[in-house]
């Protein structure tokens, strides 16, 4: 019986989602889809088949088409960029149609012979659109001559949206790079810190990494100093510090309340008598503890590279942890009823040195290097005129 409900069921749903059923209940799209995909999976597809998909065809070929005709009669500069999208569908839609034609056996009726030129249509389109597009990056760029940066952006989203209507040149490859150039936000880093040059450096990249970002472009101060940046970012690490070993020791105990059975005497017979008794066991378990601490703090300031004001400031640390432990058992370790203390009778590990104990703590900043959000700071940044 539930295998029989789930035939029926399954039954009603592709009646449901058949092409014609569809186009009845107004989902044109859908019907030409499904519709298109049976043809195309099987030439000797259903007439009632090829009939939904030529209605649904022509009614989404008028309605398209009528959009392309308000499109054409607005005077919006943008247009061009939609009437080349949908005529564009219309074409393909039309290339479609006419490919399942030559390949079904039935006869498939379209009127194709009102339908408006789309292919040279689109030619027109695209250009328009292309040609729109340049005009609208260039009037941005010079915007951004005059220090917009957001300007410079969109005039390189402009001519990203051009490349879907026309192929690249080489004007437009050059000007594509200036927009890149004045959009964006030039970081100078400067790390300094009473720590080694190695250190220097894998902090230095750490901070490139977590402040570059798209429209920022972070290098190190000394490879190409100031004079091409936006903004200064320098950063400032403390000598780390290592505190002293700290040796601890607790202790814990445990009772436990056993039972013992003692002999007392015999009987008359020589069997020997027993007494039940209560005994308290203990124990006491010792824990030392070695603990060493090393901190590393170091401070981030975002300045405006041509008045030296501070923009923002951030402080961070890293913080690196050396701990051991070993335990001892004294007295009755029935006491414990099972447990078994972590560490038992082990040795006790040496610290690490101060060198490595640094090292850590500086490796720990590495990671903490945090984030900062400068292609936001468009605002705060002096224009650099070059």
């Amino acid at each position: 019986m539930l295998r029989l409900t789930s035939l029926l069921s399954l039954l009603l749903f592709f009646v449901a989602c058949a092409p014609h059923k569809l186009l009845e209940k107004g989902k044109t799209s859908q019907a030409f889809e499904r519709a298109a995909s049976q043809a195309e999976r099987n030439p000797n597809a259903k007439t009632q088949t090829l009939e939904v998909l030529a209605q649904a065809y022509a009614l989404m070929q008028e309605s398209d088409y009528a959009q392309v005709s308000r499109l054409g009669n607005s005077s919006s500069p943008t247009r061009w960029e939609g009437m080349a999208d949908i005529l564009g569908r219309l074409d393909r839609r039309k290339r479609r149609i006419e490919n399942i034609r030559l390949s079904t056996k039935r006869v498939m009726r379209v009127d194709q012979s009102s339908e408006p030129a789309y292919a040279q249509e689109l030619v027109i389109a695209k250009r328009e659109a292309a040609a729109h597009l340049l005009r609208e990056a260039k009037n941005l760029l010079a915007l951004a001559e005059n220090g917009d940066m957001l300007s410079a952006r969109e005039a390189f989203a402009s001519l990203e949206r051009r490349d879907r209507y026309a192929s690249r040149t080489r004007e437009i490859n050059s000007l594509s790079g200036r927009a890149v150039y004045l959009g964006t936000m030039r970081v100078a880093l400067d790390v300094r810190g009473p720590v080694s040059d190695r250190d220097i450096d894998r902090i230095g990249l750490a901070a490139e990494q977590a402040l570059s970002g798209e429209w920022v472009d972070v290098y190190p101060l000394n490879a190409q100093g100031t004079s091409d940046a936006h903004l200064i970012a320098e950063l400032h690490i403390d000598n780390p510090y290592v505190a002293p070993a700290t040796r601890n020791q607790t202790q814990d105990q445990y009772r436990r309340v056993v039972e013992e059975r003692k002999q007392v005497g015999v009987d008359t017979s020589g069997s020997p008598i027993y007494k039940v008794e209560e005994k308290t066991i203990k124990a006491t378990v010792f824990t030392k503890t070695i603990y060493r601490q090393s901190n590393a703090d170091a401070r981030i300031t975002i300045l405006n590279a041509a008045t030296g004001r501070v923009l923002k400031s951030r402080d961070f640390n890293g913080v690196y942890v050396f701990e051991d432990f070993t335990s001892r058992i004294r007295g009755n370790r029935d006491a414990l009823d099972g447990f078994c203390p972590p560490n038992l009778n082990k040795s006790l590990s040496s610290p690490p040195s101060i060198f490595a104990m640094e090292d850590a703590a500086l490796e720990a900043l590495r990671c903490a290097v945090p984030r900062i959000n400068l292609g936001s700071m468009v605002d705060e940044a002096t224009f650099v005129a070059r």
